[in-house]
């Protein structure tokens, strides 16, 4: 008998309504996981700018602390974008194989709640690291101004 449940939902197939949903869903997991690496890859430019927005008032560990924030943050938002991706390849395997859809769709839940076990610890250190990285170099960026206003 339990070897009937088994097959029954080992082989079970979702209808073509129910993989529009899943093609729905992987596209914009994928949208979402693109616009978060390419975030990230701003939050790095940012840092950047940043860091020679600063070299010119200041230097030494000033520059580099909001600057290693701000990368420490895009990491974070990089990683976050590529695990995404990653997860939204079970999705994917639901509609384009036969007979194994239960058994992707639960990699595929398995990998979202790994995602989101991920970014619930990384979310807010993330946060704090950028109004760090925001509250310090705005400090010191108001220094130069106040510095070459005279």
């Amino acid at each position: 008998m339990a070897d009937e449940t088994t097959t029954k939902t080992a082989n079970y197939e979702f209808s073509e309504e129910e993989n529009k949903l899943f093609v729905s869903l992987t596209r914009n997991m994928r949208i979402l996981s693109y616009s978060l690496f390419m975030g990230g890859a701003l939050y790095v430019i940012y840092g950047c700018f940043l860091a020679l927005q600063l070299a010119g008032t200041t230097s030494g560990l000033p520059v580099l602390f909001p600057v290693i924030l701000s990368v420490f943050a895009a990491f974070i938002i990089m990683f976050l974008g590529l695990y995404l991706k990653k997860a939204s390849a079970d999705f994917v395997q639901i509609v384009c194989t036969e007979g194994s859809d239960i058994s992707h769709l639960m990699h595929g839940m398995a990998q979202m709640r790994q995602l989101f076990a991920v970014a619930a610890y990384l979310a807010w250190p993330m946060v704090l690291a950028l109004l760090v990285a925001v509250l310090t170099g705005s400090y010191y960026t108001q220094v130069a101004y106040s510095i070459n206003s005279f």
